[in-house]
């Protein structure tokens, strides 16, 4: 059960969340640019000469099969890959499923479990982001901490939102 008292709560992390955490941390990654751009710009130019080596008549299926492909590919990464390594990672960070804790105010935030804390001011973020379930804190583009809205409650997760607005800590 989590718990939350003023400005701290305990909560400890599951696997579906590690996974809605994991989905959102890529779907970020795979829309933004530059890696977007470079991915649709190298598909339009393999298209392109595609078109430009074949004849009209073998033009349509190969048209057809080039719009269809990267939604799907897509798809299947976001639906199975992802998830699947997700839950590999889960299981593998047995810190993860350890009970945690965190505690904020105006200055920055106390991340901690039965190993160690950290206090990271606001400021020391690289992005945040919210998904229905989880505030995310992302240390890099690829590092971030997650924390229940379960366990902060709305106003909590408000709290923090704007204390990394105030820090000018760019939302993803």
């Amino acid at each position: 059960m989590d718990e939350q008292v003023g400005n701290r709560a305990e909560f400890t992390i599951t696997e579906a969340q590690v996974i809605a955490g994991t989905r959102e941390a890529m779907k970020r990654h795979f829309t933004r640019m530059p890696y977007s751009g470079i991915l649709t710009a190298t598909y339009v130019l393999v298209v392109a000469l595609l078109a430009f080596l074949l004849d009209s008549r073998s033009l349509v299926p190969l048209l057809a099969a080039a719009v269809i492909a990267p939604p799907i590919a897509y798809w299947l990464i976001m639906k199975f890959s992802v998830p699947w390594q997700a839950r590999r990672h889960f299981r593998q960070a047995a810190l993860l499923s350890d009970r945690s804790y965190v505690e904020w105010d105006s200055e920055g935030i106390t991340l901690g479990g039965p190993k160690g804390q950290a206090r990271l001011g606001w400021h020391d973020f690289y992005a945040w982001d919210r998904i229905a379930e989880l505030v995310m804190l992302y240390q890099s583009e690829a590092m971030f901490n997650m924390i229940p809205v379960e366990a902060i409650g709305e106003v909590g997760a408000d709290q923090i939102e704007g204390y990394l607005r105030a820090s000018g800590v760019k939302w993803r």
